[in-house]
């Protein structure tokens, strides 16, 4: 009796064994929590608006660097428009500056002919991409009338993480993404640097001008480089209370075919040509604290400036400006505060 009482207890432990066994290999996936269609932390099935979630393993999978391209394979509904200026964002039949675009909840900076300029968005950081299509002016104001774009990025992890992503494609275009994130738990860094760089390229090299054939050297995309650093530290006093400083700098560089060439390409209206490169330049800097008062209630504060620059290169001579000389354009200044309770 004892022996087959034995036998019974052992094909039970195997049985409960293979039964936990398969409970932790068992993988369970939480609904995501997204925060862009009502201002606060909720689960993507309770949200108020309907929000389409980009997470960075689908970003990975589809080997892409940047965020107009992110945007083209992942929300079928948004249309680019390549300009030499950069590119026009549609949204809901919208144009850009109908559409809000923001880094961790704060706007995107930089507006190129009432467009805002995308090529600031560090693709090599995201941890989600939070799109809603449909007004939120109720919450973000007047920019989001189209919808709104909330771009997250990711926080360092303990221990140190080195990453590094070099993509080459055609027409000399070349990526570089180089990431450095460390953490010990009280004090955290992260450091990211980002180089983009295009040698352009045409669809023809003739196109009609007044039902006549001439040589072009405007070009659909127009040869162009960037440099991008962001630096972000933080520290965490206690259960309670933590606090983050943030800095970024961009810098592009477009450069556009000007007078020289025209001999080559004989008959060139002289109004398809450019007298001047673009250049722009951002830079940003903010600081926050979180008190957290219990698992229920807790307090963010922000503040900070975000400048953005763009100059008019000249490579030919243009009523007083000579070959050489640098034209300011545009200047902007966005200072920023904000308190939240949760």
């Amino acid at each position: 009796m004892n022996k087959r009482l034995f036998a019974a207890m052992c094909l039970w432990g195997l049985v409960g064994g293979a039964f936990a066994q398969n409970e932790v290999d068992k993988e369970i996936n939480l609904n995501q929590v997204v925060i862009t269609g009502s201002g606060m932390h909720q689960r993507l099935k309770d949200a108020t608006s309907p929000v389409e979630v980009i997470n960075a393993k689908d970003l990975k999978q589809a080997n892409v660097t940047d965020f107009q391209e992110a945007m083209t394979r992942f929300v079928p509904s948004l249309t680019f428009s390549n300009t030499s200026m950069g590119a026009y964002l549609t949204m809901n039949g919208l144009g850009n500056r109908y559409v809000l675009v923001m880094v961790n909840g704060k706007r995107l900076n930089g507006d190129i002919s009432g467009n805002v300029d995308l090529t600031r968005i560090d693709m090599s950081n995201i941890k989600r991409i939070e799109v809603v299509q449909g007004a939120s002016s109720s919450l973000y104001g007047s920019d989001a009338i189209a919808g709104v774009i909330n771009i997250i990025t990711n926080k360092p992890m303990d221990g140190v993480q080195v990453t590094s992503h070099t993509k080459v494609e055609t027409y000399g275009q070349i990526s570089q993404q180089f990431n450095v994130r460390a953490n010990d738990g009280k004090l955290e860094t992260q450091t990211s640097y980002n180089y983009v760089h295009s040698d352009g390229w045409q669809q023809s090299n003739r196109e009609i001008y007044k039902g006549k054939e001439y040589g072009t050297n405007r070009h659909m995309q127009n040869p162009y480089h960037m440099n991008q650093f962001n630096q972000h530290f933080g520290y965490t006093f206690d259960r309670h209370l933590s606090i983050w400083a943030e800095g970024s700098f961009f810098n592009r560089k477009t450069e556009r075919p000007g007078v020289k060439g025209l001999d080559e390409i004989a008959g060139l209206p002289a109004k398809e040509v450019y007298t001047y490169n673009l250049d722009y330049t951002g830079t940003s800097a903010d600081m926050g604290a979180r008190y957290k008062v219990d698992s229920h209630l807790y307090f963010t504060a922000t503040t900070g400036v975000d400048r953005f620059e763009s100059q008019y290169d000249y490579i030919s001579p243009s009523g007083d400006y000579k070959v050489g000389d640098i034209r300011r354009s545009k200047l902007q200044y966005r200072y920023y505060g904000k308190l939240k309770g949760y």
